[in-house]
Order: C-alpha cells, then structure tokens, then sequence
C-alpha cells in the first residue's frame, strides 16, 4: 500500500504545481496584453461610418427600402423595420426588450 501511495501523492503534488504555474503564467500574459500603454479608447464597431451611409447593423436609419430589400429586411406596410422587441406584451417581462414590466 506504501508503495503505491509514495508515487501517487509525488504526482498529485507534481500535478499542483503545474497548474499553478500555468495560472501565474496566463496572468502575467493577461497583464501584458491589456496595459497598451496608451490611453486611447478602445475602437467601436460603429464609428467612422457616415450618418448618411446605409448600414442594416449600425444605421438603419440611412437605408432606402431598395437597400434594405436588397439586404433581405422586410418592411411592414407602417415603414419601421421589424425589430425581435415587436410583439413583446406592455406588461410582458423582458429582460433585453422590456425590463421595465419585470418590477
């Protein structure tokens, strides 16, 4: 039984160190890549785009219904595009599209 456990317990303790090793290893590595250096913010999808640039994500807005036809959007007869919030319930509660009905 003793010579069993002698290794076993040698493994378990070789084992441990490894991994924190390897958790020291990826915080340092972590720590490197998120301090730039400068003091810039970080870039946003949405800039650098023309307000009068037809984009279906990040300006809607701007698209003609040709444009928004061509990108396969389908526009009800009121105009305004279908969004997933449609049909949501006043008193329905939704966490991304009506949190005011889940107090």
């Amino acid at each position: 039984m003793q010579r069993t456990l002698v290794p076993l317990v040698i493994v378990t303790a070789l084992l441990a160190a490894a991994s924190v090793g390897m958790v020291i290893a990826a915080g340092a590595v972590l720590a490197a890549t998120s301090a730039s250096g400068d003091d810039n913010p970080p870039v946003r999808s949405d800039e650098g785009i023309d307000p009068n640039e037809c984009n279906p994500v990040l300006n809607i807005d701007a698209c003609t219904p040709e444009e928004l036809e061509e990108a396969g959007i389908q526009m009800p007869d009121d105009g305004a595009p279908v969004t997933s919030g449609d049909g949501i319930a006043p008193n329905e509660c939704s966490l991304v599209h009506n949190v005011e009905a889940c107090r």
